[in-house]
């Protein structure tokens, strides 16, 4: 009987412990406090040279056309071509965020205009496209983008300098053709696009007086 006794009384002080007993066993415990998360950053520059070759970086609305960002002989080649002439056009960039990117090139022709013709364009056209067909109206029918040949090379942030294509290309050719860094550009780094442009000595008369009109974009793009 004292066995049976003991036991219910073990049995009830289990069913105590386990209903509404505590443990004391040791413990320790940490906090950390202020858990920040924060984006990164992506924020394309463009860098000029002011008159005393002092590089600064620019956004929008500040990213000027070529014939502003160049003077002097680099603007004769914008504004007065000619065959055979040929020149190096390098704009910097730079990744003024934190995340790395991959830098992109996109270049739409907007107009291609004959303005007008004089004497010796208005026979090379008849001789191209036959008496009574030459584009000398003022808009449209332009032969100049057809005849200025590109070159796009990129110069990573080590110096190196790295083809985007194999060969020439016209700048009509390259209208709405997206054409991309081969590398990364990281947080804080810069880089160079570096645009070769040049007509050929061949291309004679039929490009008098034309005019052509690109747009530009460049673009940084999370990798």
């Amino acid at each position: 009987m004292k066995k049976i006794l003991m036991s219910l009384l073990v049995i009830a002080l289990a069913v105590a412990v386990v209903a509404g007993g505590t443990m004391a066993y040791f413990s320790d415990t940490e906090t950390s406090s202020g858990n920040t998360f924060t984006a990164g950053t992506i924020d394309l520059k463009i860098g000029l040279f002011d008159g005393a070759d002092n590089l600064y970086w620019v956004d929008d609305p500040d990213v000027p056309n070529v014939n502003t960002y160049l003077d002097g002989v680099w603007n004769e080649l914008v504004n007065n071509l000619k065959p055979g002439d040929s020149a190096t056009i390098p704009v910097l960039i730079m990744n003024g965020g934190t995340i790395a990117g991959v830098a992109d090139f996109h270049l739409t022709v907007t107009d291609n205009d004959d303005n007008y013709c004089n004497e010796p364009e208005l026979a090379a056209e008849e001789a191209a496209y036959s008496v009574g067909n030459a584009t000398c109206g003022p808009t449209g029918g332009g032969e100049l983008g057809a005849n200025i040949d590109v070159v796009i090379k990129y110069k990573d942030s080590t110096g190196a300098i790295r083809d985007i294509y194999t060969g020439t290309r016209t700048l009509d050719y390259l209208s709405c053709k997206n054409l991309v860094a081969p590398v990364k550009l990281a947080g804080g780094d810069w880089a160079e696009w570096l645009i070769t442009v040049s007509i050929d000595s061949g291309v004679g008369n039929i490009i008098q007086s034309d005019s052509v009109v690109c747009d530009v974009e460049f673009s940084l793009n999370q990798s």
